[in-house]
């Protein structure tokens, strides 16, 4: 299947796809997305009485993001809003991972540098200790939840520790989206020095 076939299936089944429970509207979409690409995903909300979501994913493989984002604009269709990479939600949330609760306003980091790989992208997440092993599996879960499918493909190396007491040198996470652009900017400054 071709990107056009995509789209004029999902022209064609958008009003039905709006009426079904969103795990089997997701599923119908995501079926018909992988003859695209076998790594793409689908995710439709399950908003009831306004626009639905239809937020697409390449599960971080930025190779796959141009696709996603030529396709989704061409998918406009009323009463759905349709994101081409899971988009940024904020940290105003709270995770429950096997009984530990960890709030992700709590969370604070530290860039990484590394002297043999200069200008990569690596980050320490600290959080309360209890939480630690919670947090090094879904350590990237929250971040791309956080800082949206884009910007997360942008970190190279990801670390978890336990927050330490005195917290006076770590960014909280509410910087995180800044600091990534910032890094961005000046790694693209220096590649064209």
């Amino acid at each position: 299947m071709d990107t056009n076939a995509f789209v004029e299936w999902f022209r064609a089944n958008s009003e039905a796809l709006r009426a079904r429970d969103p795990e089997v509207a997701g599923q119908e979409v995501m079926v018909e997305l992988q003859k695209l690409d076998e790594r793409l995903v689908a995710e439709v909300s399950d908003e009831v009485g306004g626009p639905r979501e239809l937020v697409f994913s390449a599960q971080g493989d930025s190779e796959l993001f141009e696709l996603l984002e030529d396709l989704a604009p061409r998918l406009a269709t009323e009463g759905w809003t349709i994101h081409p990479l899971r988009p940024p939600r904020g940290f105003e949330f709270k995770l429950d991972a096997d009984g530990t609760v960890l709030d992700a306003r709590t969370l604070y980091f530290e860039p990484l540098e590394s002297p043999s790989m200069p200008g990569i992208l690596g980050l320490r997440l600290f959080v309360d200790e209890p939480a630690v092993p919670a947090l090094s599996e879904l350590a990237w879960w929250v971040l791309e939840t956080g800082i949206g499918e884009k910007a997360c493909a942008l970190i190279e190396h990801l670390e978890v520790a336990a927050l330490p007491e005195d917290t006076g040198d770590l960014m909280p996470i509410r910087a995180l989206a800044n600091f990534i652009d910032w890094h961005t900017h000046r790694r693209q400054s220096v590649a064209r020095s």
